[in-house]
């Protein structure tokens, strides 16, 4: 797994990222003020560096991130998930069904 500062180092290269879109929903929604974002990732990127980025970029979320669901292009997904150019991440709150 990177870290944030490899995250950050390795993002400033040119070429070696990827373009990922980071949707919000409901509660998630409410705490960034937005629904989604356009982040640039270093490639070998993974759902767990993405979330270490995101808890930098929006500290009220940083608490929350481990409660989360996280869906990776429609599929929920775990942490150790490397990321893809083009690649589709959404955060969304726990739920329960009845």
């Amino acid at each position: 797994m990177l870290t944030l500062r490899e995250f950050e180092r390795l993002s400033s290269a040119k070429g070696n990222t990827l373009k990922i879109k980071v949707r919000f929903f409901a509660v998630v929604r409410q705490l960034t003020g937005t629904d989604a974002l356009n982040v640039e990732v270093p490639a070998g990127a993974t759902i767990a560096s993405l979330c270490d980025h995101i808890g930098q970029q929006i500290p009220q979320l940083r608490g929350r991130l481990p409660s989360l669901l996280i869906a990776l292009n429609g599929e929920f997904t775990g942490p150790g998930v490397a990321l893809k150019d083009g690649d589709e991440v959404a955060f969304l709150p726990p739920f329960s069904g009845g």
